[in-house]
């Protein structure tokens, strides 16, 4: 027969273990979309893209405060002309947008989206993405302000609960303009210019960013995307104008995977994409 107190003990560390299996099922990420340059020129102009991955939790929002980024060295476009200020591009992941705002003074960048009333959103995309014009050579980050648990920075919303767990943030090299940049290099877990994923390294993308229903994206060894292990009866014909760059597109809105000109051959100019993607 079981005492009370081993029975006690077997309730307390069930209820430890339901605790630890929601925590790790509601961990959402962040990350910064290509995470990792060394081929920006100066005076180019090349795309971030702000990647929400939920892991399976269902969301209500999402709040960046802040994205810092160094205003000597690299300078945000506004992506709409129609408003006062300087704001950047919102991904189409949640319908309301609430604040768009970018301190071109402090190098600070603060976002917030919430989906409508009694919805909820679940998957991997594009939240979010900036352009930003190289303006000198150096190096620079851009960072999330985030401290797992803090719900006074950057956050990921789930019925009233932060469930954001990690992000990923930007390193950049900004060479001198006329520069030839080095050929990518597959293998290295970097995702540089030419390059869909490195490694194990996806840039934040899945199965259900490429239009499948389901299954395990992996990179296949010429650093292009393997939807071998994707579900389920092939894919959703891409969408172009969602900021998400899916099967069969170079690029979609502002987002041109860190493409530029000089990636594509050019010596100089602003690269952009069509409307066929």
């Amino acid at each position: 027969m079981i005492s009370n107190r081993k029975k006690i003990l077997f309730f307390i560390l069930a209820a430890f273990f339901a605790v630890i299996f929601v925590y790790h099922a509601e961990a959402a990420t962040l990350s910064l979309s290509p995470s990792v340059s060394s081929t920006i020129t100066v005076g180019n102009i090349f795309n971030v893209s702000l990647i929400l991955n939920t892991s399976g939790a269902q969301v209500d929002g999402a709040d960046i405060r802040y994205l810092n980024y160094n205003p000597a060295l690299l300078e945000v476009q506004d992506a709409n002309s129609l408003s006062a200020g300087v704001q950047i591009s919102p991904g189409s992941l949640m319908s309301i947008t609430n604040i768009n705002t970018v301190d071109v003074i402090n190098g600070r960048i603060q976002f917030s989206q919430t989906v409508g009333t009694g919805l909820t959103y679940s998957g991997t995309g594009v939240l979010a993405s900036v352009n930003f014009k190289a303006l000198a050579t150096g190096s620079t980050n851009v960072t999330f302000d985030f401290t797992a648990g803090v719900t006074a920075d950057t956050n990921i919303a789930s019925a009233g609960t932060d469930v954001l767990t990690a992000v990923t943030n930007g390193s950049y090299t900004i060479i001198p303009a006329g520069t030839v940049p080095p050929p990518p290099v597959c293998g290295n877990g970097i995702i540089e210019t030419g390059e869909q994923c490195d490694s194990s390294n996806l840039g934040g993308a899945s199965c259900t960013s490429q239009g499948y229903s389901g299954g395990t994206l992996s990179c296949s060894s010429s650093c292009t995307f393997n939807t071998s292990n994707c579900s389920s009866g092939g894919t959703l014909p891409p969408v172009c104008g969602n900021s998400i760059i899916e099967t069969g597109e170079q690029c979609d809105s502002s987002n041109l995977g860190g493409g530029t000109c000089s990636s594509l051959g050019y010596s100089a100019g602003t690269l952009s994409c069509n409307s066929g993607c």
